[in-house]
């Protein structure tokens, strides 16, 4: 039987809420038995793509988180912490830690306040393309989910990075 990491840790959010930010940080922190990853990495089609591809894109993002889970089986067995970030639905992640038999598994929510994450998508991604009703709407959706699944919520709003790795230290050493 293949030995699987201790943890796996999926840190999911909306565009500019901090994700990208706070695993490229727990990065540095040079742990040699952890590997940080980021659901985009993949590459990520077009909606047309995506659509061909699996029907819509909720499909493909679901499609996706299942090749992700695969993939952290089978290629990271050695790790002792496998954090991987994407916004993705959390139901979607559950559904592919459970088609695995993954229990060891946690997620988390990073987010923060409308106006704090337009402001990053702005000024620090200039990415304004992203601050819509959509994205709005998918951020409070994340963020609904996240209280009903009892998810950690990790808010970002008035966090230095500093404060949003010692938070998931601390979440990581309590899970």
């Amino acid at each position: 039987m293949n030995q699987i990491p201790q943890k796996i840790i999926f840190i999911s959010g909306a565009s500019g809420a901090g994700k990208t930010t706070l695993v490229d940080a727990l990065a540095k922190q040079k742990n040699s038995a952890w590997v940080c990853l980021h659901f985009d990495s993949i590459g990520v089609p077009s909606e047309a793509e995506m659509i061909k591809m699996h029907g819509s894109p909720s499909e493909w993002q679901k499609a996706i988180t299942f090749i992700w889970v695969e993939k952290i089986l089978a290629e990271y067995q050695d790790k002792e912490v496998v954090i991987l970030e994407g916004q993705v639905n959390l139901d979607f992640i559950e559904e592919a830690f459970k088609k695995n038999n993954v229990a060891h598994c946690a997620m988390v929510l990073v987010h923060c306040d409308f106006k704090k994450r337009h402001e990053r998508l702005h000024q620090d991604r200039n990415q304004p393309e992203l601050i819509n009703d959509n994205m709005d709407n998918w951020a409070r959706y994340l963020h609904n989910q996240a209280i009903q699944k009892n998810v950690p919520i990790l808010d970002t709003s008035l966090m230095t990075v500093d404060e949003m790795v010692k938070w998931m230290m601390n979440y990581l050493n309590k899970s």
